[in-house]
């Protein structure tokens, strides 16, 4: 993504299908317009979904397909996100890496979330008791 920093207007960003397995950090005057983010079918760690909390304006943001099985826990950084697509993960109501508890409590802290898919995940059970 560093080499589109210069795309001052961009709103849409479609990377799919593009085997990105990380993002470095951004800085702050970086996608500053961006709306709506595509990266699904790439290969992102956890940990690169903290480099995009720079992208404040961020409403709709497509994650599927990324093998992730954990998620940050201060995922509250993307203060406007409406939008999340989670599909075709590794996410599971049974904990190996990522603990199903921590998942529903992370998704807990998205105040503006309208629209969430976790579809094609290994969930069995809707883990409520941390959501707020």
């Amino acid at each position: 993504m560093e080499q589109l920093r210069n795309l001052k207007n961009l709103q849409e960003l479609n990377l799919q299908f593009n085997s990105i397995t990380q993002i470095p950090p951004l800085r702050d005057i970086d996608f500053v317009g961006l709306e709506v983010l595509n990266l699904s079918y790439n290969k992102l760690n956890f940990e690169s979904i903290r480099s995009l909390y720079i992208c404040r304006n961020l409403k709709q943001l497509d994650l599927a397909a990324n093998n992730l099985e954990q998620l940050p826990d201060d995922l509250f950084h993307f203060e406007n996100l409406e939008d999340l697509n989670l599909s075709s993960n590794f996410f599971s109501s049974v904990p190996s890496v990522g603990s199903p508890v921590i998942v529903f409590k992370t998704l807990g802290g998205l105040r503006r979330l309208k629209r969430l898919n976790l579809s094609r995940n290994k969930f069995f059970k809707f883990h409520s008791e941390m959501l707020d």
